[in-house]
Order: structure tokens, then C-alpha cells, then sequence
């Protein structure tokens, strides 16, 4: 018998024909949500033919050894034989997806080692022994082919491949981390998962927003509910690109949930991913979804999130549920960053690319949407289509400043942007909450008139360009009450200013003399 691990706590070794078959299933059904599922499977399959050579299983039943031979070039030469686009997937599902010069001058260098012909004869024969679809008959999706007219075309032929190419690459990486977790810790394993399903999440939705909206009164409340109605009514829509267009304080959290949990249960999707750029907001809406739903449905996943436990107490159900459904985005609800959803899409290594194959079937709102940076804007509108067009995602544009992304001449970009609330101008008008006043063409305002006016009002927030710019308004106030917001508030300033502030470290510093020096007037 040969192995793929070696024995867990309970001394069972880990047989490796029912690890390479738990694998290839595993990331069978994985791909097959993107109609891929043979590429999970062969790749599956062949990712650890390399461990039936003898040097491998010596290396199993050496407890001293500390790195293993080679095995994933085995598979990779089966692969780069059969199919070549899945020996990338298989060369490198530890390391991280390779180059394709880096491959070939691999392969090439592996195909003369003597021991490499040794372990190719071993795994040709086990894989007839393993393959249970002799005539399964591997070929790329129908909108991977074709002959390219254009460079341009090239270009996103490529870029599609690339993506389908990290889609699986995605399934194998998860698929062989579940099994091998099952191995040793079948505990962990079986906490993965959310116990709650989106119908179940629905109904919690529609409870709370019947009571959010029994106890509301009011005209913004009267408002907010119809933006809620006609998200909800927008949900039947077929899949594709959405934009949620409503003003500051229209309700765009309850309501966009609204659309995409209705929209995902009447199209068969999976889970719902919002993607915010701002961390604080990032807090702010999981916990209202929280709230709403529950601690084990919402997964909250971005930089800011303390995963390490420092303790002695054992973790929490919450805690370890959190820790796994980060590894993989195994939740119904994921709030992220938009920095690592979009990193992720584009990234090789694979504790980065694990989670990928869960944004296929889903719902993915993209909250404060014009934040996108410009010079980044083609790739990642390329890849939002190519979600929308052959991965099954739906998705939504959520902000009150909508950028110009539709397709158009200037850009290459979404096609067929729909608009979820009827009317959009009608709410801005309804909700104006700011009157603006300007000044006249030639009239000049000093710092001196500036604070001249913030003084003669109630309460006001003054925002100006630099932090230059503050100090010279903040001396012109000469008010020793003013409240000042800014980057100037470290270590550096400390040192600088006096009064007292919160140091990075969170120790309180006596800063005397703050007032005028730094702080400006923060008043709301």
C-alpha cells in the first residue's frame, strides 16, 4: 500500500489512490459550478501521482525527514502530455502558479532525470488503475477557443484563460486542503460550512426589515422602504450587471442585501459577496448584517480582523468557524475588501487563489463603487465581465456617485448596466440634506475670513486641501476647544505639538499646548 500523509493522531496513515480520488471529486464538483468539472477532476487525479515513487514513501516513513522528494512533476509531465493547460495547476498547487517559460524550462529539465522516468512509468500505471472515465475527453469551454482577429482580441483571449486557468487552479488548492484537513483533524473539518441556508437568511431579512420598518416613521423612512421594495422587486432580473444607485443615507446596506439574497435564491446562487474599500465601513456593515442574520452566517474577512489567539482558553465555535470560512470564503455572506477581492482574482499563490471558486454563483455588490482606481480600471472591468458572462455572477454597483464604467467608446467597459431603483434623481431630491452657498467669482476668502465664519456658527466642519493648509486655518481660529482629524495625530506630532492624544501605541500623551498648534475644529 502507498500513502499520500503521513499517519494522523489516531496512527492511520493516509492511503494516497483515496486521496487522489477524494481530490479529483472534490474539485470536480468544485469546477463543475463554472461547467469545468472534468478539469477539477484530472487535475485532482494526477496532483500527487509523483508520491507512488519509492524515495517519496521513504520520505513518509522517515520521521527525521524534513522536506520530500519532488512529486507534483510527475503529474505535471502526465498533464503537460494529455492536456498542457492543467500542468500548470499540477506543478506548482503548493508553490504557486508558474510562468509559462518557467514550466517548460521545469518539465523539460525534469523529463531527462533518470528517477523522473521511474516515477512517470509508476504513475502511468496507476492511473490506469485509477481512471474510472477512459473516454472522458478534456476540452476548453467554447468561449476559450477560436482564432482571434485582432490583438486586442489576443489579449482577452488570454486574459479569460488565465482566469478559467485560476478558477481550477482554485478547486484543486481547496480540494486537496479539505482532504488532507480531514486527515488529520477530521474535528476542524467538520466545523466548516454555514448550518443556515439564503432561504433561511431571507426570511430573517424580511423579519427584520418588518420590525426596522413598523418602528421608523417619517418621510426618510417612507423613502428608504420604497428603495427597499423596488430592490426586492429588482431581484427577479435576469443575472448580469446592476447599478444601485441611491443618496447617502437612502438605506443602500438593508437594501442592496435585499437585491442580492432575493436575486441569488431565485437564480440558484450561493452566497453573497460585498466588497467595500474602507475597512471602517467594512465593521460598520457586518455588524448591522450580524444583527440581521447571525455570527456564523456573515463572515467578516479583511486586514484589520485579529485571527490569532493569544489565549489559553480554547477558541470559540464563532472563532474557529471564522478562521476556516477565511480560508475559503465557505460562508453564505462574505464581507471583504475591495483590495483582496480584486488581488485574489488576479493572484498565483494558493492560500491567495483557494477561495476563487467560491465567487462563482454569487451575488458580488461592489459598495462605494467609484473608488475603483482609474489606472487599474481595464483589467479589473474585464474581469467583472468575464464573472458575469461564464462564471454565473451578478453584479452590483452600489454608491450615490456612480462612475461612467458602462461600455462606451472611451472605455471597455460592463455591458448592460441595469438599473435596480426606479428614478434615482427623485430619492436625491427627496433626501437633499445640504444647501450649497458660493462665493462670487472675485471674492478672495483668507484664512482669517474662514475662521471668522466658523466662529460666528453654532457648529461646522471646515475641510481643506493639506494638513498645511489646516495649521494656518487652525492658527487663524486661535481656539483652544478645536478638534483637528488628521494624519497629523502620531508619534511625530506628539513630539512636535503637545496636548493630549493617543499615541499609536494607545498610551495617553500630554500634548499642553495642542489647541491652536494642531487641532482643528471638528464640530458635528
Amino acid at each position: 500500500m502507498v500513502y499520500a500523509h503521513s499517519p494522523n493522531n489516531e496512527g492511520r496513515s493516509h492511503d494516497l489512490v483515496e486521496h487522489l480520488t477524494h481530490v479529483a471529486e472534490i474539485a470536480g464538483e468544485f469546477a463543475g459550478k463554472f461547467n469545468a468539472a472534468d478539469f477539477g477532476y484530472w487535475a485532482g487525479l494526477w496532483h500527487d501521482l509523483g508520491k507512488f515513487h519509492p524515495d517519496f514513501q521513504a520520505y513518509l516513513a522517515n520521521p527525521t525527514a524534513r522536506r520530500g522528494p519532488d512529486h507534483s512533476s510527475a503529474g505535471s509531465l502526465v498533464a503537460q502530455g494529455s492536456f498542457p493547460p492543467l500542468a500548470f495547476l499540477v506543478a506548482e498547487h503548493h508553490g504557486g502558479l508558474p510562468s509559462k517559460i518557467g514550466l517548460q524550462e521545469r518539465l523539460r529539465e525534469k523529463a531527462t532525470q533518470p528517477a523522473m522516468s521511474q516515477a512517470l512509468a509508476l504513475a502511468r500505471q496507476c492511473i490506469q488503475a485509477l481512471e474510472p472515465k477512459t473516454s472522458l475527453e478534456i476540452a476548453l469551454p467554447e468561449f476559450l477557443r477560436g482564432q482571434p482577429r485582432t490583438s486586442r482580441d489576443k489579449a482577452r483571449l488570454l486574459q479569460r484563460l488565465e482566469l478559467f486557468i485560476r478558477m481550477v487552479f482554485s478547486t484543486l488548492v481547496d480540494a486537496d486542503f479539505l482532504d488532507t484537513e480531514h486527515h488529520f483533524d477530521p474535528t476542524r473539518s467538520h466545523q466548516r460550512g454555514s448550518r443556515v441556508g439564503l432561504g433561511e437568511l431571507w426570511q430573517r431579512l424580511e423579519a427584520a426589515q418588518a420590525a426596522f420598518s413598523s418602528v421608523q416613521q417619517g418621510t426618510l423612512n417612507t423613502l428608504r422602504h420604497e428603495i427597499y421594495t423596488a430592490c426586492v422587486q429588482s431581484a427577479e432580473a435576469p443575472p448580469g450587471v446592476f447599478s444601485l444607485t441611491v443618496p447617502t443615507g437612502g438605506g443602500k446596506t438593508r437594501s442592496s442585501m435585499a437585491f442580492a439574497l432575493k436575486h441569488a435564491l431565485v437564480h440558484g446562487f450561493e452566497r453573497v459577496i460585498v466588497a467595500i474599500p474602507y475597512t471602517s465601513i467594512i465593521e460598520q456593515t457586518a455588524d448591522v448584517y450580524r444583527g440581521i442574520f447571525d455570527e456564523t452566517c456573515v463572515l467578516e474577512h479583511h486586514s484589520a480582523v485579529i485571527m490569532e489567539h493569544e489565549g489559553c482558553d480554547p477558541l470559540s465555535y464563532q472563532e474557529v468557524w471564522t478562521r476556516l470560512a477565511s480560508e475559503n470564503w465557505d460562508a453564505p455572506i462574505v464581507v471583504t475588501t475591495t483590495v483582496q477581492l480584486f488581488e485574489s482574482l488576479f493572484a498565483h499563490r494558493p492560500s491567495t487563489c483557494r477561495k476563487l471558486h467560491n465567487i462563482a454563483r454569487s451575488v458580488l455588490v461592489l459598495d462605494e463603487v467609484q473608488t475603483l482606481p482609474p489606472k487599474l480600471l481595464t483589467p479589473i472591468l474585464d474581469v467583472l465581465q468575464d464573472l458575469v458572462e461564464h462564471y454565473r455572477v451578478s453584479v452590483v454597483l452600489c454608491t450615490a456617485t456612480q462612475p461612467a464604467l458602462h461600455d462606451s467608446p472611451y472605455l471597455k467597459g460592463l455591458s448592460n448596466i441595469r438599473e435596480i431603483v426606479p428614478d434615482p434623481p427623485r430619492y436625491f431630491t427627496a433626501l437633499r440634506r445640504v444647501h450649497y452657498t458660493l462665493p462670487s467669482a472675485d471674492e478672495k476668502w483668507d484664512w482669517d475670513r474662514v475662521a471668522t465664519e466658523m466662529q460666528s456658527a453654532a457648529q461646522c466642519l471646515a475641510i481643506v486641501n493639506t494638513k498645511s493648509d489646516a495649521l494656518q486655518l487652525l492658527d487663524a481660529l486661535n481656539d483652544p476647544t478645536a478638534v483637528h482629524l488628521s494624519t497629523l495625530l502620531c508619534g511625530c506630532a506628539v513630539k512636535r505639538y503637545g496636548g493630549m492624544c493617543l499615541s499609536p501605541g494607545g498610551i495617553q500623551v500630554p500634548l499642553e499646548s495642542l489647541g491652536a498648534s494642531i487641532m482643528g475644529h471638528l464640530m458635528v
